[in-house]
């Protein structure tokens, strides 16, 4: 539907915004102190509410913990290891392959035969979804050879950040596919929202607590407050906009969306006039933007034939 196609733009634009505020702002902020408390706090509120208004759906949750878990546990997953990820690599390359990963992972689950898989819908689809596994390839082949720009550390380093990054991206591509379970078994996205944090909430917090990501300069309180809720718009909305756009378009659609998040982190970056990228991480990431947008095309194609 249109509204599911809103929903799922909006992630994409929101994740990009993300990834250019806080790629800047983390560098000197506790990541795991503002994830937990900008988490925290929407959770409390979400809850709250559920339990005011949805007491039943609170309830059809927890009948289905066993699915609610792995939500949670894919969730946090797909967060600790991109997060990982960008200490190694150069940032732009993670964030490729973390989103890129997802519309390849739930089209090979299709060919592996799962049920949550699903296979691209026509040739532009296909074609588009080919050429971004291209430039995802491009850019594991750079980065292992030394001319990615940014590594930190020899090639056990590049290793290590490219498994990372592949294995965050395959992490939110089941969480996807334990959303649309909850999904079908009646669990609303707001119900879905409010309890999915649960085992995020306790990894931030213990990174936080233990100093894994603490800076030299002690963040003052104002541009803590002001990075919450910045974080409550850019961080925990584009998850609220997953959500609902799992309740209203197939999960292929919603990993074209976030494949081209890259692009959009783009765009944005050269409107601040901010772009230092090697020769040929660039070139990279051009077959990656190709390839999503072309595989994005052949998703709205899809949709307007499915209605």
């Amino acid at each position: 539907t249109l509204q599911g196609l809103a929903w799922a733009l909006a992630f994409a634009v929101l994740d990009a915004a993300q990834a250019v505020v806080f790629g800047n702002w983390l560098q000197f902020m506790d990541s795991f102190q503002v994830g937990f408390l900008v988490f925290a706090l929407t959770t409390m509120a979400s809850l709250v509410w559920a339990a005011r208004f949805r007491p039943d759906q609170l309830r059809l949750a927890l009948l289905h913990w066993r699915k609610l878990a792995g939500l949670n546990l894919a969730f946090a997953l797909g967060w600790a290891l991109y997060l990982l990820s960008i200490q190694l690599l150069e940032p732009a390359i993670a964030f490729s392959l973390f989103t890129g990963v997802i519309p390849l992972t739930t089209i090979l689950a299709a060919v592996l035969g799962f049920a949550d898989g699903m296979a691209a819908r026509n040739t532009i689809e296909r074609t588009g979804n080919l050429v971004l596994l291209a430039g995802l390839v491009f850019l594991c082949w750079i980065t292992l050879g030394g001319s990615s720009g940014f590594v930190r550390g020899a090639l056990p380093a590049a290793m290590a950040g490219l498994a990372l990054a592949i294995a965050a991206g395959m992490a939110i591509t089941v969480m996807l596919f334990f959303s649309r379970r909850l999904d079908a078994d009646g669990v609303e996205p707001a119900t879905q929202f409010a309890t999915r944090f649960g085992i995020y909430l306790i990894l931030s917090f213990t990174g936080w607590q233990l100093g894994f990501d603490a800076k030299a300069h002690t963040t003052s309180l104002p541009m803590l407050a002001m990075a919450v809720a910045a974080g409550i718009v850019l961080m925990a909305m584009p998850v609220y906009a997953v959500q609902k756009a799992v309740a209203l378009v197939p999960t292929l659609t919603i990993a074209a969306f976030a494949a081209t998040s890259p692009f959009l982190v783009f765009v944005f970056q050269q409107i601040e006039g901010r772009i230092d990228y090697a020769p040929l991480t660039l070139a990279g990431l051009s077959i990656c933007f190709a390839g999503s947008l072309i595989a994005l095309t052949g998703t709205w194609m899809a949709q307007r034939r499915s209605g």
